[in-house]
């Protein structure tokens, strides 16, 4: 017996190992067949994954250092709430592996760490179909497989977040099991005490196989056997106590009844995922609720589902519970801009019919991942033979087969319909990326696929052991010899296909990068690493100055670079944005679009205010600047004028747009009341414009509403930058002009479709007058860390006080230890009252929802852990 459980155990760490390690090396061998680093040239960065998640695991390595954390981050849009970027890309438990590898090979850890995730994802797919059914070693592993090399996973692998929830979807499915099977009464299905409890079970290879049965019942009933061996049956928990016991007896077993039927592994898993991707976790929900009722409906009468599914309901709620600490904060964050900036309401329309959507359970049909793509749910043909065999399949009963035809129908409805589109993505329509939830049909087929083919008959040849109440039959050699063979044989011919179905998923696979490549293109390594071996050096040449300041470039790799190359910075690009900042910033005459705000567009005015001490550039700047390094092309400057982070100011009202409203910024918060920008005299049309400065001074370029038909400007003949792209709509420096020295400006687009340019001097001994007022009284930097900065400042007289840290309900304002309001100044940015005198000035940040969320957690852990208790209690009570 002990060495029949040995054999028993190490098949199952055998079937853990290959539904690990087989799709791990599939995927592997895909990103080596294209050309990836360390095998090749290329990198697994292309488009969101190049532009964001690359620097936000970056910044994940400034939160373990303690530079940032995952509430609050000054390397985010002037300083910004974090929660929403960390909850959404980075907080996911496996994100931490990328810390095991050095900064510069990033893009190499994020490719085994896809790799592992897609390993991942079919070991759970294994751990779920055989705990909850068991049968058949070789199907697992095919169909563990089949699910972790679907299309979804291949082409979504640029969305690496989004993995998880193909990793824990499994173990919730399994929490559901174990919710609806677990609690049945002994007397529904064969027990220990039961007398055909043992000739109703074979025992083959550690799986667990009904002999005799031939409904969809009796397989469930197999079900509750196993799940009696480890757990407490609800009906010996429920006992009517004796009336000696009296009411406090009663309330204990009803408790004990509680307790036992409690669904913790739903929850918990469900409560990962929650905190692992709140967004995918949103759709697994929905998932699940339906596999819920799919399952509940199969098997036990509608009348009891109430009381199934309060607890499905109590154990949704408690995983709620565990991952407040992150949901709360995360939407209060989105609160600030992606909820605010919600898409319109769903139309009745359709995507496509549904004979263009069945093409795509076809092998390497990869089309586009921009809004024109259809739905990603290739999962193996024998997914798709499976399936059909469970609908044919006499063992399984017409109802769950009419039920799982529903399931399958309202999925290929929701990719068709937009309306229902539109709710499965949290009630807003994707940007590109379509079918973000795709992956979970495919889930389902796959499913239903095993249980089609454990529904097929096994030859009796294939079983390895025999009803546990007869004994073993007397065997001739000939005939041992003969069944050998056989098994031998079978073992050949389940090794064969899913030896084809591996290959054949590799070739989708490799199809779908592919794809992915021809459409966007993968970057490649050399670039990524050529970019922070020029500018690393240059920004910790900066960061060697003291106090709180911020750095800023007039190019990029990506608007998230501050978060790669870790200096504190105003660009960044997220769905997680601050929708107030991106609309001020856009007045001003900076590029802004879509969900991310941009530097570009900046001058000396904004640097100033803005704490913009350094700037990279590859190109001219004003003679305002110094330029103190160089590292290639690029050129670190200084701007000498750069105000501190806050200081008292007279008031903080804005008016008009581009020039105007800079000017008036400036204006407003000084008090001083001067032409800060002087326009020039203009003529000409078509193109080709003559102007005349009328003072001397660095010299901008605004086409205000500019349409994207892509352009360039040219001063006398001198190319000064692109236009009429979202990165380059905004002012454009041209360069130092003479007053009264004409020269030809010429804006060379395909269009002449666009307002005439207005082009402005800097009156600098103006803007020098200025900021040498709000220099006075500007904070004096003692301290600062990742949620906070602390300082003193002299106040003239009682005034305001103001930052160009973004406005946030979650800073508390200390003057000299004393609370105080806060306001938000232009509608953006952190502002308060400061009465008169020297005082102690310190920002606190806390994220909205922080707390409450915390205390939600711990007071659902506190349920967790009690009830862990109360179980290991009965448990322990019911040994002795």
């Amino acid at each position: 017996m002990h060495s029949r459980g040995l054999n028993k155990t190490l098949r199952l760490i055998l079937l853990g190992l290959l539904s690990f390690f087989i799709p791990f090396l599939i995927m592997t061998l895909i990103y080596y067949s294209c050309g990836m680093a360390p095998w090749g040239d290329k990198s697994v960065l292309i488009m969101d994954m190049s532009d964001q998640y690359v620097a936000f695991f970056s910044e994940l390595r400034s939160i373990a250092e303690g530079e940032s954390s995952i509430f609050f981050s000054w390397h985010k849009s002037f300083g910004c709430n974090f929660t929403g970027v960390y909850a959404y890309y980075l907080a996911s438990p496996f994100s931490f592996i990328t810390l095991l590898f050095p900064q510069d090979e990033l893009p190499t850890a994020l490719m085994w760490l896809t790799c592992i995730k897609v390993g991942l994802a079919g070991l759970s797919f294994a751990v779920f179909l055989k705990t909850a059914i068991g049968k058949r070693d070789w199907a697992i592993l095919l169909f563990s497989c089949c699910y972790a090399l679907m299309s979804y996973s291949v082409v979504y692998s640029l969305s690496i977040m989004w993995l998880d929830g193909l990793i824990f979807l499994p173990i919730i499915m399994l929490g559901t099991e174990r919710l609806i099977n677990k609690n049945l009464d002994k007397s529904k299905a064969p027990g220990k005490g039961s007398p055909g409890a043992g000739a109703s079970v074979l025992v083959a290879g550690g799986s667990v196989q009904n002999a005799e049965a031939s409904s969809q019942s009796a397989e469930a009933n197999v079900l509750v056997a196993r799940e009696s061996v480890s757990s407490v049956p609800v009906s010996a928990a429920e006992k009517t106590e004796s009336p000696e016991q009296g009411a406090p007896g009663r309330l204990g077993a009803r408790l004990k009844g509680f307790i036992l039927s409690f669904p913790w592994l739903l929850s918990v898993s469900l409560a990962v995922m929650f905190i692992a991707n709140y967004y995918i976790a949103y759709m697994v929900g929905i998932f699940t609720a339906i596999y819920f009722m799919f399952r509940f409906f199969s098997q036990k009468r509608p009348g009891e589902f109430f009381r199934y599914f309060w607890r499905f309901c109590a154990g949704a709620a408690l995983a709620a519970g565990l991952a407040a600490w992150l949901l709360l904060p995360a939407a209060a964050d989105l609160v600030s801009g992606r909820l605010a900036d919600q898409n319109p309401s769903p139309n009745s329309g359709t995507y496509f019919g549904i004979i263009e959507l069945l093409k795509k359970f076809f092998p390497q049909r990869y089309d586009s991942i921009t809004d024109n793509g259809l739905p990603s749910i290739y999962c193996g043909i024998f997914s798709l033979l499976g399936a059909g065999v469970f609908f044919l399949a006499k063992k399984i009963s017409l109802k769950e087969k009419i039920l799982a035809l529903g399931v399958i129908g309202f999925m290929l409805a929701s990719f068709i319909f937009k309306g229902l589109n539109y709710i499965w993505h949290g009630f807003s329509y994707p940007n590109w990326f379509p079918f973000r939830n795709a992956f979970l049909l495919p889930a389902f087929l796959i499913y239903i696929a095993y249980r089609g083919i454990c529904a097929l008959p096994a030859p009796s040849f294939l079983c390895a052991g025999r009803p546990l109440n007869k004994p073993a039959p007397v065997k001739s050699a000939r005939a041992e010899a003969r069944i050998i063979f056989l098994r031998a044989g079978a073992g050949a011919l389940a090794g064969i296909i899913i030896a084809v179905q591996a290959c054949g998923l590799y070739l989708n696979g490799k199809a779908m990068i592919q794809g992915l490549d021809k459409q966007f293109g993968y970057k490649s390594l050399a670039s990524y690493e050529q970019f922070n071996e020029q500018l690393g050096p240059l920004v910790e040449l900066a960061k060697e100055e003291e106090g709180f300041f911020r750095i800023e470039k007039t190019f990029e790799r990506s608007k998230n670079d501050a978060m790669t190359l870790g200096y504190n910075g105003i660009t960044h690009y997220s769905s997680a944005y601050n929708g107030k900042i991106n609309s001020f910033t856009r007045s001003l005459g900076f590029a802004q679009m879509h969900f991310w705000n941009a530097y570009y567009g900046s001058t000396p005015i904004t640097d100033s205010l803005f704490s913009v001490r350094f700037i990279m550039s590859k190109r001219e700047m004003p003679e305002i600047y110094s330029q103190t390094a160089q590292s290639g092309e690029a050129v670190l400057y200084e701007n000498p004028f750069a105000l501190s982070v806050g200081f008292m100011a007279q008031r903080a009202e804005s008016r008009g747009t581009g020039f105007e409203a800079q000017s008036s910024m400036l204006a407003s918060l000084s008090g001083l009341e001067e032409e800060y920008f002087t326009p020039c005299s203009i003529s000409g049309a078509q193109g080709e414009y003559t102007i005349t400065p009328q003072a001397s001074g660095p010299c901008y370029m605004l086409i205000e509403n500019a349409p994207y038909i892509g352009g360039q400007i040219y001063l006398d003949g001198q190319y000064k930058g692109d236009y009429f792209t979202s990165e380059t709509c905004c002012i454009l420096y041209l360069g130092e002009l003479e007053a009264g020295q004409s020269s030809i400006l010429s804006v060379r687009a395909s269009s002449k479709d666009y307002a005439q340019p207005q082009v402005c001097t800097l009156n600098t001994q103006s803007l020098l007058k200025a900021l040498e007022i709000l220099a006075q009284g500007g904070l004096e930097i003692e301290a600062y860390g990742a949620n906070y900065i602390k300082g003193s400042v002299d106040a003239q007289q009682d005034g305001m006080f103001f930052s160009s840290i973004p406005y946030d309900k979650g800073f508390s304002v200390l003057i000299d230890g004393k609370r105080a309001e806060s306001f938000a100044g232009f509608d953006t940015f952190l502002c308060f009252e400061v009465p008169e005198g020297r005082h102690e000035i310190e920002l606190i940040y806390t994220a909205p929802g922080q707390t409450a969320g915390g205390i939600i957690c711990l007071v659902s852990l506190a349920f967790c852990l009690g009830g862990a208790g109360i179980y290991i209690f009965i448990i322990k009570k019911k040994k002795n």
